[in-house]
């Protein structure tokens, strides 16, 4: 759990909290419930200046074929309460994240669908690639890190490289 607050001198206070609860599922499985709260003093192009509130969802699935790839499953929901309370955004994606025969690069492709309020929450599509890099001295390389918990739940002890 974290609560920050900031202060601006045009845009004032800025609250935003954020709790998360870890549960692991099997052995292969990782769930991340999130809950954002923000509040804007005076930023009229976040949330109306009112509260915010997000939600999501995430399910990490540990591939057993190889310790190169991983995927996560997410669902987002963005509430706002001004100038009622609303569904902002809905947004359902898969990411997919494997790494290159290099150690220190990674690739990953996202494919989502938004439902957005200003589109009458019809269907948007979208499609990410993201190409990430480590530079620098590191012995260790992980594909987890950046995208599921710094160190998974279900690898308490050291397991066989592939």
């Amino acid at each position: 759990m974290t609560n920050s607050f900031y202060y601006f001198t045009e845009s004032k206070f800025e609250y935003r909290g954020q709790a998360d609860f870890d549960r692991v599922i099997g052995q292969d499985f990782f769930f991340r419930p999130t809950t954002v709260v923000r509040w804007y003093e005076n930023n009229s192009s976040e949330c109306n200046d009112g509260w915010c509130l997000d939600q999501y969802f995430s399910l990490y699935e540990k591939l057993r074929r190889s310790k190169s790839e991983a995927i996560a499953y997410d669902l987002e929901i963005y509430l706002r309460d001004k100038p009622e309370f609303d569904v902002f955004d809905a947004v359902l994606k898969a990411r997919y994240r494997r790494m290159t025969k290099k150690k220190w690069l990674f690739w990953e492709v996202e494919p989502g669908v938004h439902f957005p309020s200003e589109y009458g929450h019809d269907a948007t599509f979208r499609f990410t690639v993201r190409l990430e890099g480590i530079f620098g001295y590191n012995t260790t390389v992980d594909i987890n890190e950046s995208f599921m918990p710094a160190k998974a739940p279900w690898d308490k002890n050291t397991q066989p490289a592939d």
